[in-house]
């Protein structure tokens, strides 16, 4: 009665974090059109929408390096040294949203970067090269995170699924990633959109069109969150399942 009692409640949680995207879409939809002027300050370099991006991905880091290291003790090697691998790239992801601190301790930016970076600030994700494959990058792990559970584990034999699925957000994260990956698969066909059919409408950034260039934080955001969310998911995971060996084990 009581496991039945506590898989409702777990059904019930999973339903509601599926819901909370739909929620956080339409609160930003208000302010943009309601309250311009608050939804345009908080979409600003720096401000409360990319403090956010920067502490979910340093919190994402910490607990993938849990991960990893739980892993590792459990001599489940691959696991161990693919988490550990995504803890530090989240690391440096968490250090590029903040310049790695830039404008926190009143750095100078160095002659290369403001040469070269587009915002002439400390960080590579801002230089050309690695700019112009943002969307596309974007595009891919919106689309992985999102519908990887459903696609990926079709294409491994039944008894290796359950490894598996440590690395895919499950079916209740789904709408966390999608925003970004509508967002960026919109930027990156606009440009053909107006140059082949004239829809000026359908421009990023122009005047007067329903979207612009700074939509993309609050898209970046949940992806963020709901990046955070899988992987405390994980630890959650992890941590029954090192609670049911545990029990298990004088049995055996």
């Amino acid at each position: 009665m009581s496991s039945a009692s506590s898989n409702g409640r777990e059904r019930h949680y999973k339903w509601l974090l599926f819901a909370c995207p739909v929620l956080f879409v339409c609160g930003f939809l208000v302010l943009k059109f309601s309250f311009p002027a608050i939804y345009w300050s908080i979409v600003q370099e720096d401000d409360a929408l990319e403090c956010q991006q920067a502490l979910c991905y340093f919190l994402s880091s910490v607990v993938s390096c849990s991960l990893a290291i739980r892993f590792l003790r459990n001599q489940q090697r691959i696991h161990g040294l693919l988490f550990l691998g995504l803890a530090v790239a989240l690391l440096f992801v968490s250090l590029e949203e903040i310049s790695w601190g830039q404008r926190f301790f009143h750095i100078p930016t160095p002659t290369f970067f403001q040469k070269y970076n587009t915002q002439h600030e400390i960080s590579l994700h801002n230089l050309p090269v690695i700019q112009y494959r943002l969307s596309k990058m974007y595009v891919l792990a919106g689309t992985a995170c999102a519908f990887g559970w459903l696609l990926i584990p079709r294409l491994f034999p039944l008894q290796r699924r359950t490894a598996i699925r440590y690395f895919l957000p499950d079916w209740f994260l789904t709408l966390f990633f999608v925003p970004v990956l509508l967002f960026y698969l919109y930027f990156m066909l606009s440009p053909i959109l107006v140059a082949r059919w004239g829809c000026e409408v359908c421009r990023i950034g122009a005047n007067n069109t329903p979207i612009i260039l700074r939509d993309q934080e609050p898209t970046e955001s949940l992806f963020t969150l709901g990046f955070f969310l899988y992987l405390l998911h994980n630890k959650i995971r992890q941590n029954r399942e090192q609670m049911a060996n545990q029990l298990d084990g004088p049995a055996q």
